[in-house]
């Protein structure tokens, strides 16, 4: 259910900037993307506002919670033992800080550019942003533990389970570290 709900926010952060983009290039004809995100929510039309910031929030949950929960509950639903369910509540509470420290500061009516949602908001939204996604991190460091635990005392099918997990975060892991090292051919002039 956690991957389950990440998709739901992950499909309300590209709705929403979907629509705040729609909306912003039928009143600004020409608009480009880097142009647009020059602006800030209260630089568009009133409804493009709402929906541009869905880009911000969703964002949080869609990432943290497969990282947090998701390890923590796989493939069981339940985590190793009682005494992981902490992780699992630093979990909820961290991306709920976060979630509503990113809300607060990327509201219809902020200022910021919408380009600042990939950097630090400032002032104490920023710094509680900063500490959601800090104990978001520990968070799932030790949901990557539970589940290095689960696998050590795990066999048969649930041991293959988490021998694929582990592999696609082994792949994930890889791209992250060498994926801005290899050059992409732009699809326009491959065409």
């Amino acid at each position: 259910w956690a991957i389950a709900w990440a998709a739901v926010f992950a499909a309300l952060f590209t709705f929403g900037l979907a629509v705040a983009v729609a909306l912003t290039e039928r009143s600004l004809p020409g608009l480009t993307f880097s142009e647009f995100e020059q602006l800030s929510p209260a630089d568009l039309p009133t409804v493009a506002s709402f929906a541009v910031s869905f880009r911000f929030w969703p964002v949080v949950p869609a990432f943290w919670l497969p990282l947090t929960l998701g390890l923590l509950l796989f493939p069981t639903g339940h985590p190793p033992t009682p005494r992981w369910k902490w992780v699992g509540w630093w979990g909820i509470l961290a991306i709920t800080l976060a979630s509503t420290a990113t809300a607060l500061a990327q509201n219809p009516w902020s200022t910021l550019p919408i380009s600042s949602a990939e950097s630090t908001v400032p002032g104490i939204l920023g710094s509680l942003n900063d500490t959601g996604f800090l104990v978001a991190s520990m968070a799932a460091v030790a949901s990557i533990a539970s589940l290095v635990v689960r696998y050590r005392r795990s066999v048969g099918v649930e041991r293959s389970q988490i021998r694929w997990i582990a592999f696609g975060g082994a792949v994930y892991a890889f791209a992250l570290m060498f994926g801005d090292s290899v050059q992409a051919t732009p699809v326009v002039d491959a065409l």
